[in-house]
């Protein structure tokens, strides 16, 4: 079928020419009727008709200036102007534009089909010899359009070889993972396999390629061309990913800017959406200008969380995650898919730090707490991630409270918190009693009451098990470890290693070492 538009700003004369002949029984089909020239050019953009039959004078933009803009997108397309008057200059005009057809009104039956039919076997030639092009210089094409795609860096005439007029995109990715990167490869692999052996049936394939867990296919256009889930599953597709449609592409040297503009859609799609989408990006424009983007303050983020985490009360975990889901939903437009997905992993290893260092979290619920982590790749969307990284976050710190924090008082158990993360800096009892609002002699007294140790014997502790683990790295100094756990000088760290551990630094790094290699 060659697809036909009609532009005329009389409707009577529109629809008169919709009934003058019979416009299927001849090949074709009639994609548009408009009134007036902005709607026209909507429409011609959607559809890419083979002929555009329109008048020459509209209030607008006249039929003369609209056949120029057409001509400009898409040369390839016919278009036959439609005049109430035998003007010459009119007519010399429109066979400077490249007006394939004249035409007086009223319509005249004869002359219209025997012009329809002319055009008919220009464009089904046109169409013979690109086809018959195409599959001779198919790897040229894959060559010149993954190089389009990888770069904008071809010149004119690398991409004139190409002899493409119009092309679409499709685009799949897996619907997961978010967090940690690992997909079912094989099964994707599959549904890449069987989504190109669908397209193939449906339309002509220039281009695919499969990578960075990304399905990219270039096809030819076609009008009566769609991609619905129920189609997919009926060709033994699986809804393991999900699927963009792009715009269909006239200037071939947008290619790359259309790839990245879709791709970028999809992956927000994704985040925000359901799995197994297909989203259609026909009217996105393709010269989408990149939005400013939104930065975290990732230090502020961590300190709220290190705050939350502290008060060991999930209500205060869970609001705190609200909080973070709602920044991103409310400057969606402005965050990459990319980005959202690398919050939530910093912040999953900051957890886990705090969990570590602050809590000392014993190994087997350090190990529960990864498992966990891990399962976060079976979710694709953001309230999915958000959600189950709270609940593991909880359920994590419910345990430690119950194993060793239960009977303790929270001023206390808070103190301790605070001396763990900050052992190793300028710590004092002046210092730590101002932050709780304590006099100094009654948080001495309360600290050694309620865990049997002193305030000042803690916090060597601390910096002991500071100093025991920068050990392990071979390439630090003893100057170096001194300094960083707060002991300032290595004669005093020398001193604690005596007194705790019965045996000096190197000693102790010597052991380790030798521990390491017997294991």
């Amino acid at each position: 079928m060659i697809n036909v538009m009609i532009v005329d700003d009389e409707v009577d004369i529109l629809y008169g020419a919709q009934m003058i002949i019979d416009w299927n029984k001849l090949g074709f089909n009639l994609c548009g009727l408009c009134n007036n020239s902005y709607e026209a050019l909507e429409v011609f953009r959607r559809n890419l008709p083979d002929i555009v039959i329109t008048d020459i004078r509209m209030p607008d933009i006249d039929g003369l200036t609209l056949a120029k803009l057409i001509k400009q997108e898409c040369n390839d397309t016919k278009v036959i102007i439609l005049s109430g008057y035998d003007d010459f200059n009119y007519a010399k005009t429109a066979i400077s534009i490249g007006v394939s057809g004249y035409l007086l009104k009223p319509l005249d039956e004869i002359e219209l089909s025997i012009l329809l039919n002319k055009l008919k076997e220009e464009i089904t030639l046109q169409k013979v010899s690109t086809h018959t092009d195409i599959k001779v210089d198919n790897a040229l094409n894959h060559k010149i359009i993954s190089q389009l795609l990888s770069s904008n860096t071809l010149d004119s005439k690398q991409i004139k070889n190409l002899r493409l007029k119009r092309v679409q995109l499709i685009i799949a990715k897996p619907d997961t993972p978010f967090l940690i990167g690992v997909i079912e490869n094989s099964k994707f692999e599959e549904d890449f396999k069987q989504l190109s052996i669908y397209l193939r049936n449906e339309t002509t394939i220039y281009y695919e390629q499969l990578f960075e867990e990304t399905a990219i296919f270039v096809i030819e256009p076609s009008d009566n061309f769609t991609i619905t889930r129920e189609k997919l599953e009926l060709s033994r597709i699986s809804s393991t990913f999900s699927l963009a449609i792009s715009p269909i592409i006239t200037d071939i040297k947008t290619l790359r800017d259309v790839y990245v503009n879709i791709r970028t859609a999809l992956d927000i799609d994704i985040l925000f959406g359901l799995p197994g989408g297909i989203y259609n990006y026909r009217t996105m424009p393709l010269n989408m200008a990149k939005p400013p983007l939104y930065e975290f303050d990732f230090d502020k983020c961590k300190e709220e969380l290190f705050k939350a985490m502290l008060s060991m009360d999930s209500t205060d975990v869970r609001k705190l995650f609200s909080y973070f889901l709602n920044i991103i939903r409310k400057n969606r437009e402005h965050i990459s898919a990319e980005m959202a997905r690398m919050f939530w992993e910093r912040l999953t290893l900051y957890a886990r730090e705090i969990l570590k260092q602050t809590f000392q979290a014993h190994t087997d619920i350090l190990e529960d707490f990864d498992f966990g982590c891990d399962l976060m790749k079976h979710f694709p969307s953001m309230q999915q991630i958000s959600e189950h990284l709270y609940t593991i976050i909880s359920n994590t710190l419910n345990s430690i409270y119950e194993a060793s924090w239960k009977n303790m008082n929270i001023t206390v158990r808070q103190i301790m918190l605070y001396i763990r993360m900050n052992a190793c800096n300028d710590i004092s009892l002046k210092k730590v009693a101002e932050k709780f609002y304590l006099n100094q002699s009654y948080l001495s007294r309360i600290f050694r009451e309620k865990t049997g140790t002193t305030f000042w014997t803690y916090v060597t502790e601390m910096r002991l098990e500071k100093a025991k683990e920068m050990l392990k790295n071979e390439y630090l100094s003893l100057y170096e470890i001194a300094h960083q756990c707060g002991f300032n000088n290595v004669k005093r760290l020398h001193a604690v290693f005596k007194k705790y551990l019965g045996c000096t630094p190197g000693e102790y790094r010597k052991q380790v070492a030798y521990n390491d290699t017997r294991n």
